[in-house]
């Protein structure tokens, strides 16, 4: 579950998830690089109860996650930060910081009443200054149905 078979990390080595890892690893993705108008959900694209086989876009396939009220970052204070090696991703945000490396499958929530790690994440120090083209003051997004604005 979570990511079938597992994926693979920049060794090409297998790596797993479950569901509940998957969908934190993509939540912290979608919010370090999100933009204005960006949407996030996230489906069962196996999910038994899918009668029609429509690869996670039947209604039942779309469940609720306690996450998606517990994760709250306020608005993004800064674009992202990328690392040297272009693979991890940290973000500012009013309730604290998100972090992603995408050649280990890591992530990092550090919030004001949400706090998790899976594997290391750099420290800020090893990451450049170099910002990406991000949403900034008065862009909102809309992250399952609920619209999130940046002051």
């Amino acid at each position: 579950k979570g990511c079938p078979g597992g994926c693979r990390d920049h060794h090409d080595k297998i790596k797993n998830y479950t569901m509940e890892t998957f969908l934190e690893f993509s939540m912290a993705a979608f919010l370090v690089g999100m933009g204005k108008g960006s949407y996030y959900g996230f489906s069962n694209m196996q999910d038994p109860k899918d009668k029609y086989n429509l690869g996670g876009w039947a209604d039942v396939s779309w469940e609720w996650h306690d996450q998606y009220e517990d994760i709250k970052t306020g608005s993004a204070l800064e674009t992202a930060k990328v690392s040297k090696d272009k693979m991890t991703f940290h973000r500012k945000f009013e309730n604290g910081n998100v972090s992603v490396n995408c050649a280990t499958g890591g992530y990092k929530f550090e919030l004001d009443g949400f706090s998790k790690t899976m594997e290391v994440i750099p420290d800020l120090d090893e990451l450049l200054s170099s910002k990406l083209h991000l949403p900034g003051h008065g862009d909102c997004v809309r992250i399952h149905g609920i619209k999130r604005c940046y002051a």
